[in-house]
């Protein structure tokens, strides 16, 4: 499989707040795009908290997996996320 990722930092920013995970476990990939509330510094910090929580459990539930980066975005700047999975047996889901 093959794909391409691109990201920026808004101008006058040294850090972006738009994170992606892909993360192929046991015949599934989780796929997620992440994007930090406001930009930079803060922006950045809530994307790899909530990508943090993907990283370390890719393969839990989807609906645990959101509330999961719900409960690490709340005491941060928040993020808003995208997450699928996909080639999973209905378990895996």
């Amino acid at each position: 499989m093959e794909f391409g990722i691109a990201a920026a930092a808004v101008e006058g920013q040294s850090e972006s707040g738009d994170i992606h995970v892909l993360k192929y476990v046991q015949d599934c990939l989780l796929l997620a795009v992440i994007d930090g509330i406001g930009h930079g510094e803060s922006a950045s910090a809530a994307a790899l908290t909530a990508s943090s929580v993907l990283e370390e459990h890719p393969s839990d539930r989807l609906e645990t997996l959101v509330q999961m980066c719900h409960d690490v975005s709340v005491r941060c700047a928040g993020s808003a996320s995208e997450m699928y999975k996909a080639w999973c047996s209905e378990q895996e889901l």
